[in-house]
């Protein structure tokens, strides 16, 4: 219709215009303007109708599609929204049944927690109860301890009143002898009267301080008596020409010293349960718990092989102690190092030096108390005092690196049984591990405490899971290697732990200022057993490498042998004059069959001693 109504108005504007057109001629041929303005009027009114009326068409087209265009925007977004709104409607469906079930765990919880509250109340009514039971035994073991000390000094005062009447007779028999004898036992007093005045003291720090001081007199008593047992050595000579009855006097003060040197009493006090161990020329038993030596779990229980074992060789090059030494895997070289800072490759089959490391004078700059070769042979390790450790290609003898980090003197080292790791153990109390690949510090383990000399020994396991480290302050700790923890702390001795060395990779031995080894299961902690045999502190210890025999020396200047499935002592190797401070078994003879091996040892008698079976 409006389509229609259009054409009509354009038809009567050219009709219009026609017609003004023919105004104008007839206005130009009459001179009367009338006959042109009407028609123009008529005109323009209607293109000024129509101009508007397109202009408003033309609107009304972009209105239209404007509004298409906006339709087909709209319509998507409106599908968008509901989708996001169903989304929403089951998103809150879900979070509404989570929540139910968060609650109903909780709930549940709080029904696990409740008497697990109670359980820990009772832990700490427990806890307390044994505080209390802890402090009282203190106070009864303090109390028994001061009986034991007090013991003791009754009884160094009861010999003393028997060594006086001894003399006292002397002297009645010496004026009917010589003057020297009389001379003598005039020094015998006063070389008691010098023995009372040094343990006077510790008898008065007993009574102030309550303490244990047998210790102190056993350190006391060798000096002391030391004079006595000269005197009396001489008094027995010149008796030899006198009468019996001196000879039977000298004969019971003898005995009366003999037992003031064996610890100042013969039995054992009964105020405090005690067990003898191997006994030092002067020493005081002490308290002690011990798990008796039983056989290993898990372990072949094959008797050891109870061949004489001899000494093949001593190795003497060394003018000063043999600190550490080291063997390659099949034990046809010895690496040897000491006091005299140099480092030794020797040849065991005919105990030849193959070579000196070190410097143009064929020493290093550093005492040596560590060693240890790499897996495959190739390369050296060595720490001293320096605080750094060397690295050697062993084949050249050539110096490779210096790994630098500990605050102090290196005590051990120990490649992983991979090669890619060094572990080293310092005074400075931590045990650090070395990447060999880039020679860089992959870790630092501290956790010893702070305590003399820190860390003196370092084992990995066969399995390279665990390294295993002893410290002065007579703990062991086991150290996971893939997260660096401590996984477990073994306690136990009662002195510094001097050695370890894995029997396998769950057995754990250890060897202590305390005279014993230990045997430990590495899963549990639990100690195995305790062997008892060498008289003072065990240095070194090795397993050969079939596993039957374990090897151990000590400051006593002995290597024992023993079994290690029962942990029976075979025997006793006697030999060196100073204490056995290293020991390694080569491989040479258990690859031809035999599972003992070949045991190098390393003393502070400068020598180093082969023995074979």
């Amino acid at each position: 219709m409006k389509r229609r109504k259009s054409n009509w108005l354009e038809i009567s504007e050219y009709l219009f215009l026609a017609a003004s057109v023919a105004g104008t001629v007839a206005a130009a041929l009459t001179r009367q303007i009338a006959y042109a303005a009407a028609p123009l009027t008529i005109t323009l009114a209607l293109n000024l109708d129509n101009t508007r009326r397109r202009v408003a068409q033309v609107e009304a087209e972009q209105q239209r599609l404007a509004m298409t265009q906006s339709h087909q925007l709209v319509e998507p977004l409106e599908e968008q929204i509901d989708g996001i709104e169903t989304a929403a409607q089951a998103l809150t469906a879900r979070l509404e049944a989570e929540t139910e079930e968060f609650r109903t765990a909780i709930a549940h919880l709080q029904k696990l927690v409740n008497p697990l509250g109670l359980q820990v109340e009772q832990l700490k009514a427990q806890t307390a109860e044994v505080d209390v039971r802890t402090q009282q035994q203190l106070r009864s073991f303090k109390e028994m301890q001061q009986q034991a000390t007090e013991a003791i000094f009754a009884q160094v005062e009861t010999y003393f009143a028997r060594i006086k009447e001894h003399l006292a007779q002397l002297e009645i028999l010496a004026n009917q002898v010589s003057p020297e004898t009389e001379q003598q036992i005039a020094d015998l007093r006063q070389s008691l009267t010098q023995l009372r005045g040094a343990i006077a003291p510790l008898q008065t720090q007993a009574t102030a301080e309550s303490v244990d001081v047998t210790a102190a007199i056993a350190a006391q008593l060798p000096n002391a008596l030391a004079p006595l047992q000269d005197q009396l050595n001489q008094l027995q000579a010149l008796a030899q020409q006198q009468p019996a009855a001196i000879t039977t006097q000298l004969r019971e003060l003898r005995a009366a010293l003999g037992r003031l040197q064996n610890g100042g009493h013969p039995e054992p006090m009964p105020a405090t349960p005690v067990e003898r161990r191997a006994t030092l020329p002067v020493a005081i038993a002490t308290p002690a718990t011990t798990v008796p030596a039983q056989p290993l779990p898990n372990r072949a229980t094959t008797p050891a092989p109870t061949a004489t074992w001899h000494c093949a060789r001593t190795l003497h090059e060394h003018t000063g102690s043999v600190n550490a030494l080291a063997l390659q895997a099949y034990g046809q070289m010895l690496v040897s190092g000491g006091n005299d800072k140099t480092i030794k490759l020797w040849q065991l089959t005919n105990g030849q030096v193959i070579r000196r490391f070190g410097e143009p004078n064929q020493a290093t700059a550093t005492r040596i108390d560590a060693l240890a070769i790499s897996p495959d042979g190739k390369l050296l390790a060595s720490g001293g005092d320096d605080k750094a450790i060397q690295l050697w290609q062993l084949a050249s003898g050539q110096r490779l690196e210096a790994l630098v980090g500990h605050a102090s003197s290196i005590k051990s080292l120990a490649f992983s049984p991979d090669g890619q790791f060094l572990a080293s153990g310092s005074a400075d109390k931590t045990v650090r591990l070395w990447r060999l690949s880039d020679r860089g510090e992959s870790r630092v383990l501290s956790g010893h405490s702070d305590w003399f000399t820190g860390v003196k020994t370092i084992a990995f396991s066969p399995n390279g899971k665990l390294l295993a480290s002893g410290s002065d302050d007579k703990t062991i700790k086991l150290w996971d290697l893939d997260s660096g923890e401590c996984r477990l702390t073994l306690t136990g001795h009662m002195g510094a732990v001097n050695a370890l060395t894995f029997a396998d990779s769950q057995t754990l031995i250890s060897g202590s200022d305390d005279n014993t080894i230990k045997l430990w299961r590495v899963d549990t902690g639990r100690m195995a057993a305790t062997l008892h045999g060498h008289g003072s502190a065990v240095c070194a210890i090795a397993v050969s490498p079939g596993g039957n025999l374990m090897a151990s020396g000590s400051w006593d200047s002995s290597i024992k042998l023993w079994e290690l499935s029962s942990g029976r002592d075979l025997v006793a190797l006697s030999g060196h004059s100073a204490a056995v401070v290293a020991l390694a078994f080569a491989r040479e003879a258990y690859r031809n069959g035999s599972g003992d091996g070949i045991l190098v040892s390393g003393s502070s008698d400068n020598t180093l001693k082969v023995w074979q079976p």
